[in-house]
């Protein structure tokens, strides 16, 4: 459903393992296997050392006496309130001292807490949960048994993905910086909002390359079940979805570990379960419910999908309709992938997903409330969170293509880590397979603005990338007689 960035290792097969999950599931395991280390992916060069340490803070960070708020004169409580802006805008943190916190009641949570982490295993599974919003939830970086990934996990440095060799500095979180579209105004808003919506489509698919989606049809309820139907294929024995694996982009269903088997410099921190579900409906008929679960999804996902692509053919100056003709997305290929990224013992080691692109128009992405994906905008990444009841939404390369790069397919990637398991469901909405995709003549309507990008179809496209043959969705840097 990715294009990953291109790497010039030869690959070096691991040892038959099944999915990463029976993997973390073994209590023979040691260390990260060598084919899983991805060292050092999280030490940009910008930011490789880091800052210094400069010592213990105590005697810096500011003390803030909230009795004089209380009870103080206003002289006293106009001083407290300077000294709390100063500590939020030069610290971002504060002591605070006299209270009504006693020391004694501190002491019992405490005590409390320990006791609970003293209990027998068995007695606190019953609190175990995978979700951000259970309001109960317990866990353990150590319940596999293992300390560390077996070496043929290690995604080592050069390994790396040779664009970004040495990574873009981390930026940060990117709530507040990814654009938000809100979608009901596309479909009942007035024709000003309407407008409005579609200037900032514009300007995030330019901007940016991606979106969150607010107001939209696909219920938190559907999408909880989806992610718990998903939890339950993978949960499956290894035996059962064995069946379902396979090798080729076009296999309808196709579940297994790692990114492309056949090209995988190293196997990836990752587990997924792929189904085509559109033109052709295709799923696994266990666990019981799926099918119908994910017809569903996949349904409302499309609809999401259909209004914001008139929405960006009109951002691009073009006939409402003009995207899904050129695409023929009525048979345009539907892909519904669900990514499962167990807990890594070595996470600094090990990489979800490296750095790709996706393949067609628009991609549809919901999670189960655990952080790991990260875009790169403006050459730094940043990390994404996804709010419950959000659809992200990536601008894929045959968007690209057809807008003759005026909207960017996202670079992104997917980390993993040791507190807690992350899965991700994806839709990929693409062109019809056999659907030639090119720039839009529209926007390539004189000399300084010529095709930028090869045409091919969409079929040959993928089975390119599958083959690692697909060196660019660039002209310049793939023989025409590739095309189709």
């Amino acid at each position: 459903m990715a294009s990953a960035m291109s790497m010039n290792a030869s690959p070096v097969h691991p040892p038959k393992i099944t999915t990463v999950k029976a993997l973390v599931e073994s209590t023979g395991s040691s260390s990260i296997p060598s084919f899983y280390n991805f060292t050092p992916y999280l030490r940009d060069e910008p930011i490789a050392g880091d800052a210094p340490i400069a010592g213990d803070a105590e005697d810096a960070v500011p003390i803030i006496d909230i009795s004089l708020l209380v009870s103080g004169t206003p002289e006293e409580q106009s001083q407290i309130i300077h000294q709390l802006s100063k500590a939020c805008s030069d610290w971002g943190c504060f002591m605070v001292i006299n209270h009504d916190v006693t020391e004694s009641l501190t002491k019992a949570m405490i005590a409390s807490f320990q006791e609970f982490f003293d209990l027998p295993e068995e007695e606190k599974k019953e609190y175990q949960g995978n979700h951000v919003m259970d309001p109960i939830r317990c866990g353990t970086v150590e319940s596999t048994g293992s300390s560390s990934i077996p070496s043929f996990y290690n995604f080592t440095p050069y390994l790396r993905d040779e664009p970004i060799a040495g990574d873009a500095p981390i930026a940060g979180d990117a709530e507040d910086a990814v654009p938000i579209i809100d979608i009901s105004l596309l479909v009942s808003g007035t024709p000003e909002e309407q407008s409005q919506i579609i200037h900032q489509l514009s300007k995030a698919c330019s901007d940016w390359g991606c979106f969150m989606v607010i107001n939209h049809d696909v219920t938190e309820s559907l999408t909880k079940a989806m992610i718990a139907s998903f939890q339950e294929f993978f949960d499956l024995p290894e035996e059962e979805k064995k069946e379902y694996q396979g090798n080729h982009v076009m296999d309808p269903i196709r579940c297994g570990t790692g990114f492309n088997p056949s090209l995988d410099k190293a196997n990836y921190w990752r587990d997924f379960l792929k189904c085509f579900a559109h033109p052709e409906f295709h799923t696994p008929n266990k666990p019981a419910g799926f099918s119908e679960i994910a017809r569903e999804f996949s349904k409302r996902n499309r609809e999401v999908v259909i209004i914001l692509l008139k929405a960006i053919s009109k951002s691009l100056g073009l006939e409402e309709s003009y995207v899904e003709k050129a695409a023929n997305f009525e048979l345009g290929l539907q892909l519904l992938a669900a990514n499962y990224y167990p807990t890594c013992p070595e996470p600094e080691k090990a990489i979800g997903i490296p750095a790709h692109y996706d393949h067609g128009l628009l991609t549809t992405l919901v999670n189960n409330g655990v952080s790991g994906l990260q875009v790169k905008h403006n050459e730094k990444w940043f990390n994404v969170n996804i709010p419950a009841n959000v659809l992200f939404v990536q601008v894929a390369d045959h968007l690209e293509i057809l807008s003759n790069g005026k909207y960017k397919s996202i670079a992104h990637r997917a980390l993993v880590n040791n507190k807690a398991t992350r899965m991700s469901i994806a839709l990929a909405h693409g062109p019809a397979l056999d659907t030639i995709m090119r720039p839009a003549p529209e926007l390539v309507d004189n000399e300084s603005d010529q095709p930028a990008y090869v045409e091919m179809t969409y079929r040959k496209f993928l089975e390119l990338q599958q083959t690692g043959r697909l060196r660019s969705k660039f002209q310049s840097d793939i023989e025409q007689s590739k095309a189709v």
